[in-house]
């Protein structure tokens, strides 16, 4: 299996937000704003704490993809969490080093739009480059919600443009054997 690598000139373009940054020090007013941002969209929402914050105000994503961990170090029991998903939908597990794409990624997206059930999934590795994925791969409309460190939290609505700069990004990565 042949990984995609984030190559290194990339990685300060990518650090910048796209779409709308919902900023606070408050998770749970900025999970309220966030969870008003997205409603009656199909929701992606990646990392720990965001998928918790939402949680914690009773939003539950339709998909939710975390790690573990935190600022890539920190690890976070996720056990509440896949606790609620495995109650009311479908966990998958997927590889996933930091600084790359496992290309199985576009399966995996596939598969959850067929199942069309609450969905958690859980990286082994790292789940950030995941959200790039989603864009590329995911539905016009649906909304991908991520965490920026210190800043607050990212929220994208797949459009034809935004779709159209993640392929370029990933046709620019470099495939590397896993």
């Amino acid at each position: 299996m042949k990984l995609l690598k984030l190559p290194d000139y990339l990685r300060k373009e990518l650090s910048r937000p796209v779409g709308i940054l919902v900023e606070g020090s408050n998770y749970r007013e900025v999970a309220e704003r966030v969870k008003n941002l997205i409603l009656k969209r199909r929701s992606w929402c990646i990392g720990d704490v965001v998928v918790r914050s939402m949680l914690d105000i009773n939003f539950i994503p339709d998909v939710a993809i975390i790690d573990r961990r935190t600022i890539r170090e920190t690890y976070i029991d996720s056990s509440y969490i896949e606790e609620i998903y495995t109650r009311i939908g479908v966990v998958y597990r997927i590889y996933n080093p930091p600084g790359h794409i496992n290309p199985e990624i576009r399966d995996l997206i596939e598969s959850i739009y067929r199942c069309n059930k609450k969905t958690l999934v859980i990286v082994d590795g790292e789940e950030d480059l995941l959200s790039l994925a989603i864009i590329a791969y995911g539905s016009f409309g649906d909304a991908v919600v991520y965490g920026l460190p210190s800043r607050g939290v990212v929220v994208i609505y797949i459009d034809e443009d935004i779709k159209r700069k993640a392929l370029e990004v990933i046709s620019l990565m470099t495939p590397v054997d896993a």
